[in-house]
Order: structure tokens, then C-alpha cells, then sequence
């Protein structure tokens, strides 16, 4: 705190006091300090082509504030096909959510915070902007099939055209055999025959690759 001294004097037969001199204190300038971003576990990392899941979770300063409202929040993906971080929701909030998040493959998802401001007035804070910890979604094609008499018809989804499908017969409880490899067509068809015999059980191997997890179906010829 500074202290200013009131000068006085005598200036001939009069008595002079000086006004005391106000000075008004600089506003205080706000704090710049870190914010983190913390999602918490989606509702599923394992999904089937089609699917979609729920992501939420929360900004904070590291004095333990969120921002003030509004902020920005966005939620980026990047994918094997395209790397590159591609915008795709952003929310107002610091307690986030995005909903109906639709992966079209294997994905890694972050969340990022463009920075703001916490608390108000003397106590206010300038937050930095942060992002999330990268979360990653394995993406399984989606299998079909049915049967026409004994005749087995299958597609997969989606871009499965002209590569192979693996069809095991299940002979147990946990146990299965080979029975046949057939290759899909251009849209990813593929068929095959069952067995002269009813009961027939059987499980569609579809390997992994780059963007899409391995996956497999089991299906009962009746």
C-alpha cells in the first residue's frame, strides 16, 4: 500500500494546505492460468457399423472453476482414411455432452476447449485453452444374412466388395470347424449353401483391417 505524505507552508501572513492527493488503485489484472478437459467413459468404444454413442464431460480451470458460460467446446475425429482432426459438434457448456456421435470407421475422437474466463470481477481468471486426453472407437462391420431354403444369403457392410468371408460351423457349445470361404461380390453380397439338414449352425468371419475392427455372426439354419 502507498502512503502520500500532505505537505503544508506558510506563504506570507496566510496559511496554505495542500489538497490531499487520491490516487485510485489499477483495477487488478485477471490471473492467466491452465484448464484441463476430462470426457468421461462413453457409453460404448465397441460399436457396429451404424451405431452411435453418447459423449459428455467437463472443463475446469486448475483452480478447480469452470468457465463462464458460453463457451467453446468442440469434439474432433480423425479416422485411418483422413487424419487430419475434422470438426464435428461443439457445445456452449463446460459440462459438455454430445449425443448421437455416428463413427463411420475406426475412430479417435478429443475434445477441445478454446479458452474463456472463470469467476468474476477481482476473482476472475482468464483460462487457457486445453483438450482432451485422444479416446479411440473400434468400428466393426455390419454383417447380414438370412436363408432361402438351404441356401444361405449374406451381405457386409460397408465396403466389402470382392474380398473374402470366412464360414465356420459351430459343433458344440464352444467349438466350430471349417466349412467354407466364399468372396463377396462388388456391393458385398456374398452366398453360400447349408447342409441337406436342418439345425445347421453356423458363424460369419469377416477379418479386420485398417478402418474397420474383425467381427463375426452366429446364425441358425431352422
Amino acid at each position: 500500500m502507498r502512503i502520500t505524505r500532505l505537505v503544508s507552508g506558510l506563504v506570507t501572513t496566510a496559511l496554505v494546505v495542500s489538497a490531499p492527493l487520491i490516487i485510485s488503485a489499477a483495477p487488478a489484472e485477471a490471473a492467466t492460468i491452465g484448464s484441463t478437459v476430462t470426457v468421461n467413459p462413453p457409453s460404448s468404444t465397441q460399436l457396429e457399423y451404424g451405431d452411435d454413442f453418447y459423449l459428455s464431460g467437463t472443463v475446469k480451470g486448475v483452480d478447480g472453476k469452470t468457465p463462464n458460460s458460453p463457451v467453446l467446446v468442440a469434439l474432433f475425429v480423425s479416422t485411418p482414411a483422413n487424419p487430419a482432426w475434422t470438426l464435428v459438434a461443439t457445445d456452449d457448456s463446460a459440462y459438455f455432452s454430445f449425443s448421437d456421435v455416428k463413427p463411420a470407421s475406426n475412430s479417435t475422437y478429443k475434445v477441445v476447449f478454446g479458452g474463456g474466463t472463470s469467476g468474476f470481477g477481482g476473482s476472475a481468471n482468464t483460462l487457457t485453452p486445453s483438450e482432451s486426453a485422444p479416446l479411440t472407437v473400434a468400428v466393426s462391420r455390419k454383417i447380414e444374412a438370412k436363408t432361402k431354403g438351404l441356401k444361405v444369403i449374406g451381405k457386409v457392410l460397408p465396403d466389402y466388395g470382392k474380398k473374402k468371408v470366412k464360414i465356420l460351423q459351430v459343433v458344440g457349445k464352444k467349438k466350430t470347424k471349417k466349412y467354407t470361404k466364399v468372396k463377396t461380390s462388388k456391393k458385398g453380397r456374398f452366398t453360400f449353401r447349408a447342409p441337406n439338414k436342418r439345425g445347421f449352425r453356423f458363424v460369419v468371419v469377416v477379418p479386420g483391417d485398417a478402418n474397420f475392427a474383425g467381427t463375426f455372426a452366429e446364425y441358425h439354419v431352422i
